[in-house]
């Protein structure tokens, strides 16, 4: 499912503008989302992370409309389980690298149904003995 501009579409595809920056440029960025019982995981975390570095990139997002789409496609994830993601991208402009003075904002939210890959966990490691990774000298 895709939620694109308002508009929530069933499938892979959606209409998408060519001439969006984030499409030709990368112009954008991303956060993406575990669902847990039909509930996004940390939702104010992801947001304010995901406004944060739109603000890096010099435009703001539209927090009220992404929590709205997330919680949506949330709410439509089967079992209550799945991911999320959600992509904001500067928005068409013309052509060239530097971006226009107002950006087209153009948050996109699309869900994958089912469990996520990873189920949260924490890894640890041990460190290697300091003996482990000197090198050897060679006895010719």
């Amino acid at each position: 499912m895709i939620w694109l501009d308002g508009t929530l579409y069933e499938g892979a595809t959606a209409p998408f503008d060519l001439a969006d920056r984030g499409l030709l440029l990368a112009d954008g960025l991303f956060e993406t989302i575990t669902v847990f019982g039909g509930t996004p995981f940390r939702l104010g975390y992801h947001l304010e992370r995901l406004a944060a570095g739109a603000r890096t990139l010099g435009f703001e997002i539209d927090r009220a409309a992404a929590e709205h789409s997330v919680a949506a496609l949330a709410a439509r994830t089967q079992d209550g389980r799945g991911v999320v993601r959600v992509t904001v991208t500067r928005g068409s402009g013309p052509r060239g690298l530097a971006p226009p003075p107002s950006p087209a904002r153009r948050p996109s939210p699309r869900s994958r149904r089912g469990r996520p890959h990873l189920p949260p966990r924490r890894f640890g490691w041990r460190r290697s003995r300091p003996a482990a990774t000197r090198p050897r000298r060679s006895r010719a």
